[in-house]
């Protein structure tokens, strides 16, 4: 009874320290899941006898040109979308009135009363648009020590493993060596293998979306490919975007194209790219997975829905790793779901084959 209310007590003080020091642990929290993607990068040119500052320096430093360079192209196409702006707005309106004229007139319902003109001017207008990305910008300053915190993560990692130790009880140090180990393994090899599918999508999506005809493919392409980060409620979100920016600014027949693209797609990204990419590195299952991405986004904001993920998969590490807490990790992850499939299998053929026998008697 204590320890469950201690437990309580522990988990309501942790979420809301999360919560109340959302400025300093968010930065910090990103800063750790960048250095430890860029972490076998840094212990390769080490073991190449390259110093552990400039092997950091030279990883910070291709990753901020990449990253620029990105930043630098999208913001192009997001211009030129946010330009058209008044053209996507006429297109829109035109034909959302044009549904609600077909409506009208293939059911007798009389819907002459809505005036969506006037309730989506202000936030299809070029002037919200462009508050847009000067908020995002804004958001994007509490980063500025990001690289300060990856540089030096990565320089006292050592210490900080010690001190990991250090302050583990005696009869715990194995498990806590291995789950420094299962943590340095597993998690790069996740971030990374999914900031390579991510940027497949980005391709197959803008180049899809171009041979479908769609304007703004690239910009609408990327969006739906970020916004996949987000696991399951990433997906559904991104590519509705997609589709409904295209449904109200061009035709239904290509936003009908748009969804089989897209069915296309995700069918590629769930049956070969992931398996083959990211393989099994985080088991988790989806109810967690989706109550973990609300909780993120409840403390955190949109950049916690991104970053909760790893952070749960890494906490399963540990559950995994104390014997006292393997309830946790069952109820984390996918185990006992592909298990309980076999054992039904096993009892339909069972039960197949004692009907075979009482039909031939």
């Amino acid at each position: 009874m204590y320890l469950w209310a201690a437990g309580i007590v522990a988990v309501t003080g942790t979420v809301f320290v999360l919560i109340v020091a959302k400025k300093i642990l968010l930065p910090f929290a990103v800063a750790t899941l960048v250095a430890l993607a860029f972490y076998p990068i840094t212990k390769r040119l080490e073991k190449m006898h390259v110093p552990r500052v400039l092997a950091n320096i030279i990883v910070l430093m291709i990753a901020l040109v990449v990253l620029i360079g990105f930043g630098v192209l999208f913001s192009f196409f997001a211009r030129d979308f946010a330009e058209n702006i008044p053209f996507i707005k006429d297109t829109f309106f035109s034909n959302i009135n044009e549904l609600r004229d077909w409506i009208m007139f293939r059911f007798g319902m009389d819907l002459s009363f809505l005036s969506f003109e006037n309730g989506f001017s202000g936030i299809l207008s070029g002037d919200s648009i462009r508050q847009l990305f000067s908020t995002a910008g804004s958001a994007l300053a509490q980063y500025a020590l990001l690289p300060l915190y990856v540089f030096l993560i990565l320089f006292y990692r050592d210490k900080l493993g010690k001190f990991f130790l250090d302050i583990t009880p005696k009869s715990y140090r194995t498990s806590t060596k291995n789950i420094l180990h299962d943590m340095v393994r597993v998690a790069p090899r996740y971030i990374g293998g999914l900031a390579i599918v991510v940027s497949i999508l980005m391709v197959l999506n803008s180049l899809g979306l171009w041979v479908i005809g769609v304007e703004n493919a690239i910009f609408l392409g990327v969006i739906a490919a970020l916004v996949n980060l987000i696991p399951y409620l990433g997906t559904v979100l991104g590519y509705l975007f997609v589709i409904v920016v295209v449904f109200a600014t061009q035709d239904p027949t290509t936003a009908g194209w748009v969804f089989i693209l897209f069915v296309i797609i995700q069918f590629l990204e769930n049956n070969i790219l992931t398996p083959m990419i990211t393989g099994s590195q985080v088991k988790l299952n989806p109810l967690m997975t989706i109550l973990a991405i609300v909780a993120g986004g409840a403390m955190w904001g949109a950049v916690g829905m991104f970053i909760v993920i790893p952070f749960l998969a890494m906490l399963k590490i540990v559950f995994t790793h104390v014997p006292e807490l393997h309830p946790f990790a069952y109820l984390l992850g996918s185990e006992g779901e592909t298990e309980l499939l076999e054992v039904k299998a096993i009892k339909r053929k069972i039960e197949k084959k004692v009907e075979k026998k009482i039909a031939k008697k």
